[in-house]
């Protein structure tokens, strides 16, 4: 109604222009300037890195041929992801095999210390798969106390050949 009423007094010369309803300027808001917060100067601003807080160290990630069928994270025929415990030394990583397309598929835990040259040897344990694939990985690993069953494998960073390779 206000506009109404202000469009009406705009185009008649009426009083109704020059009373306070219209002559009172509109507030602006100013929004007040965050304030950043400060640090008391006994905190400090960065924790000192420990060794056992160091994050792992990438080592490298392989694979072999890309699947035409991809079952979750299991894409490639076979793949290898290691990282280096800055902590212990040791190699450790994720090895999956996938017999694509409905071959079955398995997943290994792996350990290992790296070593001069380019061959690293690394315990595997068992952990996951389905299908053929993985019942044939349980047939070849050795049972341990609370895992699926644990193997030796070798890698090769040269050559980028894993041996034993359940999915060639």
């Amino acid at each position: 109604m206000t506009i109404l009423v202000a469009l009406v007094a705009m185009s008649c010369n009426c009083p109704l222009l020059n009373s306070p309803i219209f002559n009172t300027p509109i507030p602006t808001l100013n929004p007040k300037t965050p304030s950043v917060p400060t640090l008391p100067a006994e905190v400090p601003t960065k924790p000192a890195a420990t060794k056992a807080s160091s994050p792992a160290d990438v080592v490298g990630d392989w694979h072999g041929d890309m699947c035409d069928e991809a079952e979750g994270t299991f894409i490639y025929r076979w793949s290898l992801d290691l990282m280096k415990d800055p902590a212990t030394g040791q190699v450790l990583g994720t090895l999956k095999f996938h017999d694509c397309p409905g071959g079955g598929r398995a997943l290994f835990r792996v350990v290992g210390v790296e070593q001069a040259g380019s061959v690293i040897t690394l315990a595997g344990i068992l952990k996951d798969g389905g299908g053929e694939l993985f019942q044939m990985a349980q047939g070849k690993v050795a049972p341990s106390s609370g895992d699926t069953g644990t193997m030796s494998f070798t890698f090769d960073s040269t050559t980028g050949k894993i041996e034993p390779n359940f999915a060639p």
